[in-house]
């Protein structure tokens, strides 16, 4: 990780970083609950800024939909199910 922000972008959905931020903080969400599945179901709840809302909203919904993700978090791995994206 070089330690260096993310410059502002307005359409997150151009590359992978972003996605990769959510799957951070979902897993930082499980441990914080004391739970990390080997798999689960996961509904998530986004925001946009009401100047983006209309135009982004679809976009982001299925950059954030991926149904079935695999990915490892410091040294754990994981599977989840990205149900749902409530933006």
């Amino acid at each position: 990780m070089s330690g260096q922000r993310i410059p502002y972008m307005q359409d997150k959905t151009k590359d992978e970083r972003f996605f990769i931020l959510t799957l951070i903080a979902i897993a930082k969400e499980m441990l914080h609950g004391g739970y990390f599945p080997p798999a689960t179901d996961i509904d998530l709840a986004v925001g946009l800024p009401l100047a983006h809302f209309a135009k982004m909203r679809e976009a982001f919904t299925k950059y954030l939909k991926r149904g079935e993700v695999i990915f490892n978090f410091n040294d754990m791995t994981t599977v989840i199910n990205i149900k749902n994206v409530f933006v």
